[in-house]
This record gives structure tokens, sequence and C-alpha cells, in this order.
């Protein structure tokens, strides 16, 4: 199997990640949504050749990386 599994992955998170956060992106311009995923989609591939399949780490740390902040930031913003 070739860069078909990097390009499913990319497809899900997108697909998945578009349905979920929209609710929370309406003031989000629409330039700004296309160039993060862009962005996002550059990387993984241009990293396909050099790591493989590892590549596909990048957008799953990078949603992890964002989910963390997100979590630590709701926490710290209940706090009284």
């Amino acid at each position: 199997m070739g860069i078909e599994l990097e390009l499913g992955f990319l497809l899900a998170v997108q697909v998945i990640g578009a349905e979920i956060f929209a609710p929370f992106e309406i003031e989000t311009p629409p330039w700004r949504k296309i160039l993060k995923w862009g962005l996002l989609a550059a990387i993984t591939l241009g990293l396909y050749p050099i790591l493989g399949h590892w590549s596909i780490l990048v957008p799953a740390a990078l949603g992890l990386a964002g989910l963390t902040f997100h979590l630590a930031d709701c926490g710290a913003a209940s706090q009284p």
C-alpha cells in the first residue's frame, strides 16, 4: 500500500473534524480554514517520502496537542 493510507486518514480527519467542530468555527474566515487543512495535508504528504507511513503521526499528534491545550484551557477557565 502506498500513499493511499495517508490520503484516507487525512480525508477521515477532515470530514469528521469539519462535522464535529463546524459549530465552533462560525466566525473563522474560510481562507483560514482552507489554509489550515492545506498546510496539514502538505506537511503530511511532504513527509511521506521521508518517513513513510509514520507521517500519519503528524495530524494525529497535532490533533492530540490541540485537544490537550484546549482541555487544559477549559479546565483553567472553570477554576474560581
